[in-house]
């Protein structure tokens, strides 16, 4: 399954599938077993292959009863920061002690999935998503994508590397003060971009308890690139 990875942008994997070369189950099944392979301490939860493939038959079999245009993003994976919900899967908010497990998703995440989208696993972060570097975390410090003699930046650390690494195509993070911003213009050659979306409120969009942060953060993206940033922004507001 090696050979079907990297999986690319948004648009080269949409065409990929498109041509036949590869489906959502054959995607999920190869995600799956890259992501065991994990020693930078990127995920707090992988999805089971089961529930991969749950996902994935249930976005073909959507695709063959209706217009594929109702799913732009058919078969897509993408990563989502530990601080947001996932029905069915623990929020931890990298604390133990903090963990629940969610009855429904988060409301940007149940979009995503509506419009075919595939959850791969929960990533790792600072803390209640309380830092700067990617290294508060009692899941392991998250290794720099390129060297793992580096930091990775964070609070959106596992969010950032999965993309990064190839791993999923997009991912979800937070951004509480800042720092999902890039601060300079990001080079053309960077594989990695963030986009800010809005300001949320934790409460009204289905995000996880919220006493232990301010009352509004902003939601963010990092994908590959290239991509329209409106192609992601229209489902999320």
């Amino acid at each position: 399954m090696n050979e079907l990875m990297p999986l690319g942008d948004i648009p080269s994997l949409l065409q990929r599938y498109a041509d036949g070369e590869l489906t959502p189950s054959q995607m999920v099944e190869a995600v799956h077993a890259l992501i065991q392979k994990d020693t930078g301490h990127v995920w707090i939860y992988k999805l089971p292959p089961e529930t991969l493939k749950g996902y994935a038959r249930a976005v073909e079999a959507k695709a063959r009863s209706m217009d594929k245009t109702v799913l732009p993003l058919y078969g897509v994976p993408f990563a989502i920061k530990d601080n947001i919900d996932l029905a069915g899967v623990p929020t931890t908010a990298a604390c133990p002690s903090f963990a629940y497990t969610p009855q429904r998703n988060a409301m940007v995440v149940q979009r995503l999935i509506d419009a075919g989208a595939i959850p791969i696993g929960k990533t790792n972060l600072d803390q209640f998503a309380t830092g700067l570097n990617g290294t508060r975390s009692p899941y392991g410090a998250c290794c720099n994508a390129f060297n793992p003699d580096y930091i990775s930046g964070g609070s959106s650390s596992g969010s950032a590397v999965a993309v990064a690494k190839g791993w999923v195509c997009f991912s979800l993070g937070t951004d509480t003060a800042g720092s999902g911003k890039p601060t300079r213009p990001v080079p053309v050659e960077c594989p990695l971009h963030s986009i800010v979306l809005s300001d949320i409120s934790l409460r009204g969009a289905g995000f996880p308890r919220a006493e232990w942060c301010p009352p509004v953060v902003r939601l963010i993206v990092f994908l590959s690139l290239p991509l329209p940033q409106m192609m992601l922004s229209k489902f999320l507001k």
